[in-house]
Formats: C-alpha cells, sequence, structure tokens
C-alpha cells in the first residue's frame, strides 16, 4: 500500500507523551547527526533490548508528523510517484473530473492511459498546482 492516513489524537495523556518525544527529538537533531533509538518490549530484559539506527532526514521526517500530530491534525503520507484516477487527482485539485481530463488531453497536466482510463501520478499532481493553479491564486 502506498497510503498512510493518520487521524487526529485526541486522548491528552497520549498528546503529552507526543509533544515530549517531539521536544526531546528536536533537541537533539541540533545537537547530534547520528541517532540510535533502543526498541524495548514491556518487561524485556537487557538482551532483548534492540538498537536501531535512523538517519537525519527520517528524524525531520518524525519530527513534522509528530507536529501535526500534536496540533490534532489529520494528514496523510503517500508515495510520491502513486499513480492515481482521474477522480483521485481531481478531488486532490478541487476540480471536476471532466476539467481534470481536459487538462490531460490538452497536455497542461502529464499522465497516461490504462487501455481508455487515465492514470495520473502525485508528482504531476503537484506540479500543475504549483504551476497552474498558484498562478491562478489558488492554494
Amino acid at each position: 500500500m502506498s497510503t498512510f492516513d493518520m487521524d487526529p489524537v485526541e486522548d491528552n495523556a497520549q498528546l503529552s507523551m507526543i509533544k515530549a518525544a517531539n521536544t526531546e527529538i528536536k533537541f537533539m537533531l541540533g545537537r547530534y547527526g547520528k541517532f540510535e533509538f533502543a526498541l524495548v518490549p514491556e518487561g524485556a530484559t537487557a538482551s532483548q533490548v534492540e538498537n536501531i539506527e535512523f538517519p537525519r532526514q527520517v528524524m525531520r521526517c518524525i519530527t513534522h508528523m509528530l507536529e501535526l500530530i500534536e496540533n490534532q491534525k489529520a494528514f496523510s503520507v503517500v508515495q510520491h510517484d502513486r499513480a492515481m484516477t482521474t477522480q483521485e487527482a481531481a478531488n486532490l485539485l478541487g476540480v471536476s473530473r471532466v476539467h481534470l481530463v481536459s487538462e490531460l488531453r490538452s497536455g497542461a497536466l502529464t499522465g497516461h492511459l490504462v487501455g481508455t482510463h487515465w492514470r495520473v501520478y502525485l508528482s504531476s499532481v503537484e506540479s500543475y498546482k504549483i504551476r497552474v493553479m498558484g498562478a491562478l491564486g489558488g492554494d
């Protein structure tokens, strides 16, 4: 699966825990270049602890997601080259499917045909949104 959806966390104890973790991770990002975490299962002995290392860019991504969670924002993590239907792409752009297909046919938006059905990559939708809708004053 290429998409992960996260609904807002509403439990105050969990939000406090997330905020504390994010604060600590951001502090560590400012001081160190390498991160190693210990995975400690509940009730584990020392021999059951696993250490894993995360690259800095993964930690920045995690802090961004934690910040969204702290602010009780829903979000999705989507594979950038995911092929979408014309309806999914139209929904993301806030336009009709008919308009989106027209843009595909004119070459204003790139996509490809699978049989008789268009498929559009998320990266194409994002580029189109910046290039065309940004010029029109859209979000």
